[in-house]
């Protein structure tokens, strides 16, 4: 057995502790004290209150036995020269009856029924020039814990077990009156302003001490000079009519067992290790061992909620609020969505290309007799299908090989008023016209059967015959997932307690995901975790492999890959895109870290991709995983057909690998600044703006943020292009506009061509456009007033002014602009005779 699980073993063995101290005793039942708390003379007790309320802290002489604390003094004492940390004395019970025995100076300054608060410490601090005790703070300067009354909610109490001089690190305060940060001032501030004012507090062995949490102090630096070394202990306790300042409270008046103390004991020790400067031996054994007791947190009085304790991550209450969230918010979740990552056109068409050389590799597989599914979860706003949909059909014909395959798309989510959305939306109409899209309500982690939603047939295991490919982008990050740590080939598990916190304790309103807050407690795992020996067998092979690593486990994807994996007979093929981890010497997983994620009305957590690659990797599949740590999206190709897949290996490497150099809105400004001045562009923008929207595929949002930067107000530049360029440019207004994909009222985009159809003097074009928005998306300002510039410029009188009416009548546009030009286009048809347009004209007005 090595050192740390010696260590590991020796704390939780009662036997080992009573033969450490064999005089001391440990009672390892929930119990009253059977002692008799001391009987202190009134007038002490009055004193010590004065005291508190005159300069935040009394000092009691000589009220408990030397003999008592002698003995106790000497039960540190061994604990020290065994080479554990000095707080375990509190697992024996003479030092929590020590402080049960002043329950009537508690009272008098806490008042009865006062609670312990899990905060303590035990000192040795040997007689040498390089020991001393904690530097200069205040005990809790988050909240003033300071009554009106100038009584503390909280109280310090420190004891001296031998005797505490200057010499051996006495302690030292600064009076309240002296402090000038003393409540009600700035707790966080902690300078000196005159070193007259700090006051030494020598003690005697007996002698008891108390002070604020407010109350600046700290221990000094102790010396060869001293006749014996400091040894102290000190508790902390609260008014039981103020909301807990720290959780689990503790019955003051009864013993706690010894797990209970073990679990006190090793979690003091944890939180205040770079004080206590503990072996690693001894940490590892504290962190296995705080899981006895709730997770102490901090509370600072706030009234607290707890909803649930002790749960498995991935069967929190988290989930079932994400879910609640998605249904209710999801159609207007997607605002902006054509912006994400992950509809770019440079990411939908590094898609296209991957699942082009996955059905390549494996076209021997493939019956042309029978459809092709493309199923993606998460569907989100229908962007990626659509955009994915209109370059893969056209990718298809490339291949002799493929192009007759019968291709079908699923677009699916869990949410039905998501599903709904999509079947009303006039993009996704015109694919599912060409028979190559349908939508269905499916959740991915149990559902076998397919209900589509427009053909009305229904998909079973049965149907497919081909290869399944799956596509799921930012799916995996927000369904359940577990959390773990690793410390020395121990497996622990995260328990989570969830909270919430609110000032008036009125906790009136549902939770919400963003109100949440979580505490994790570590238990040891033995045994089998999961009833899937797959999933177990990945876990055992980290904890294998891991010396020490905070890591999550994706066991909502681990099921629907399993899920998925059966509705296809293991003729999977998954492609998915999630923020997540490839390595466990990374930043976001070394060493042992709290739980983190990300909340955005919903909550998102980072993706174990190493997994996912083992799950499939068991089934002997194969797994490409992005492995630049520098990105935040990371894409992974995942199959458990056996296939070498070497186009999609190659085409991974050579292009995936490089994905981040076009996948963020920051990158345009850079390209745009970096081509105007290497001055390869000078004589003519209009070419800068062509090749860097071509870099981007052709995305719309791309050509609107170029467009605004290089060519806006340029007419310049678009007046010197020649007949290549002019071509190149309707092309690429062509590919620009195929991609368009509104889902919102944000019509910026139309706005950008339209304008720049007006700019080069394409009338005709700019109308058609203009009318193609107006047939499918209704009244667009944009498209409205640009229909009626180019009727102008064509001499299409009547209908300009048409437009301008209809312009006026719109809260978008600029209605004197408008007024303006029917103005203008009724004295033209006037001059022309126009009956009509006298008749309308008399009615406007």
């Amino acid at each position: 057995m090595n050192e740390f699980h010696l260590r590991f073993e020796q704390a939780r063995d009662k036997n080992f502790w009573q033969r450490l101290n064999p005089d001391l005793h440990i009672t390892d039942e929930a119990k009253p004290f059977t002692i008799t708390p001391l009987e202190i003379d009134p007038a002490k007790l009055e004193e010590a209150k004065a005291s508190l309320k005159a300069e935040g802290y009394f000092q009691v002489h000589k009220l408990l036995d030397p003999k008592l604390t002698t003995k106790l003094a000497r039960g540190v004492e061994n604990l020290h020269k065994a080479g554990w940390p000095t707080p375990f004395a509190i697992i024996y019970d003479e030092y929590w009856e020590l402080f049960f025995s002043l329950q009537q100076l508690f009272e008098a300054i806490l008042d009865k029924g006062y609670k312990q608060v899990p905060n303590f410490w035990c000192w040795y601090i040997p007689t040498d020039k390089n020991s001393k005790g904690w530097g200069h703070h205040r005990d809790r300067p988050s909240v003033n814990t300071v009554l009106e009354t100038g009584l503390p909610a909280t109280l310090t109490t420190w004891i001296p077990l031998t005797e505490a001089t200057p010499a051996n690190g006495c302690i030292y305060i600064v009076p309240s009156p002296l402090d000038p940060n003393y409540p009600p001032g700035d707790l966080d501030r902690r300078d000196l302003h005159e070193l007259q004012n700090v006051r030494a507090l020598p003690a005697s062995e007996g002698d008891v001490l108390g002070w604020t949490e407010a109350l600046l102090h700290w221990g000094s630096r102790s010396s060869p000079k001293a006749e014996n070394p400091r040894i102290s202990i000190s508790f902390t306790f609260q008014r039981a009519d103020q909301n807990p300042f720290e959780v689990p409270l503790f019955e003051p008046d009864r013993y706690q067992t010894f797990n209970e103390r073990l679990g006190l004991i090793a979690q003091n020790v944890c939180n205040y290790d770079a004080q206590g400067k503990t072996s690693p031996e001894i940490l590892f054994a504290c962190r296995r061992l705080g899981g006895l007791i709730p997770t102490i947190s901090v509370q600072d009085g706030v009234p607290r909620q707890i909803l649930e304790s002790d749960k498995r991550l991935s069967e929190s209450m988290l989930w079932s609020l994400q879910e609640e969230y998605f249904e209710k918010q999801r159609q207007n979740l997607w605002t902006g969505d054509q912006f994400y990552s992950t509809n770019r056109m440079p990411f939908v068409e590094a898609y296209v290309e991957l699942v082009t050389s996955a059905l390549t590799d494996c076209s021997s597989l493939i019956d042309p007799e029978q459809p092709l599914y493309i199923l993606e979860i998460g569907g989100g706003s229908g962007c990626f299908a659509y955009r994915f949909l209109n370059d893969f059909v056209e990718n298809l014909e490339d291949f002799d090989n493929l192009k007759k395959v019968k291709l079908k798309y699923i677009l699916t989510d869990f949410s039905e008023a998501i599903v709904k959305k999509w079947a009303e939306n006039k993009n996704l109409n015109a694919l599912y016209e060409q028979g190559i899209l349908d939508f269905a309500v499916f959740k991915a982690q149990k559902d076998r059967k397919l209900e589509l939603r427009r053909s009305g047939q229904t998909l079973t295991p049965k149907d497919i015959k081909n290869p399944l490919i799956v596509i799921a982008n930012h799916v995996f990050d927000s369904i359940e997932q577990d959390a773990f740590r690793i410390t020395n080939g121990i497996l622990q598990e995260s328990k989570v307690t969830v909270f919430r916190e609110d000032p008036d304790g009125s906790f009136g309103a549902q939770p919400s995901l963003d109100d949440l807050h979580i505490v994790e407690r570590f238990l040891d795992v033995e045994g089998p975790y999961y009833e899937n020996a797959a999933f177990d067998n990945i876990m055992a092979a980290f904890r294998d492999e891991i010396k020490e690593a905070t890591f999550t486990m994706p066991i909502g994807a681990l099921n629907c890959i399993d899920n998925l994996a059966a509705f296809c007979d293991e003729k999977l093929i998954l492609i998915s895109a999630d923020q997540g981890y490839v390595r466990f010497d990374t930043e976001r997983t070394t060493g042992l870290k709290k739980l983190d994620f990300d909340r955005h009305g919903y909550c998102t957590f980072d993706v174990n991709f190493m997994a996912i690659s083992r799950l499939f990797k068991e089934n002997g599949g194969t797994s490409l995983v992005e492995n630049l740590d520098y990105s935040g999206l990371r894409v992974a190709f995942n199959s458990m057909i056996s296939n070498r897949f070497q186009n999609t290996a190659h085409y991974f490497k050579h292009y995936l690998q490089r994905k981040n150099f076009l996948d963020s809105q920051l990158q345009i400004a850079d390209l745009i600044k970096n081509g105007l001045r290497a001055g390869d562009y000078e004589s003519s923008r209009v070419a800068l703006f062509l090749s860097i929207v071509k870099a981007f595929n052709y995305d719309p949002q791309m050509f609107a943020i170029a467009h605004k930067d290089l060519l806006d107000e340029r007419f310049k530049d678009l007046e010197e292009m020649n007949v290549q360029v002019r071509s190149e440019l309707q092309e690429t207004l062509h590919r620009t506009i195929r991609n368009i994909y509104i889902i919102d009222d944000n019509h910026k985009i139309f706005d950008s061509i339209l304008r720049l159809y007006i700019q080069i003097d394409w009338f005709e074009e700019c109308l058609k456009f203009s009318e193609e928005i107006i047939e499918t998306y209704g009244d667009v300002s944009t498209a409205i007033d640009h229909a009626a510039l180019s009727c102008e410029a064509l001499k299409k009188y009547r209908e300009a002014y048409e437009y301008f009416q209809r312009a006026t009548r719109l809260p978008t546009s600029d209605r004197d602009w408008a007024a303006a030009g029917m103005k203008r286009m009724g004295k033209v048809l006037l001059q022309k005779g126009d009956s009509i347009v006298k008749f309308t004209i008399a009615r406007a007005n």
